[in-house]
């Protein structure tokens, strides 16, 4: 935990993928799913952008699906 702790201060972009490629060695390999576990329990999380494709502005017009029915 305090190797995450460090490589996350230095880079807080770095996912759970990202830190276990640079906490694995050829004498200790660390799993990815080990990092999430720890970084959930430090309650840290990287800072780059999530997943958000679905989200629609409130702004934009809704169109309705004029096909609907016709099959």
């Amino acid at each position: 935990m305090r190797q995450i702790d460090e490589l996350y201060l230095q880079h807080p972009w770095m996912g759970s993928r990202s830190l276990a490629d640079h906490l694995t060695t050829a004498e200790k390999p660390v799993g990815r799913d080990r990092i999430h576990r720890l970084m959930r329990r430090m309650d840290i999380e990287s800072l780059s952008p999530k997943p958000g494709t679905s989200k629609r502005y409130a702004g934009h017009p809704l169109y309705p699906y004029l096909l609907r029915g016709w099959a």
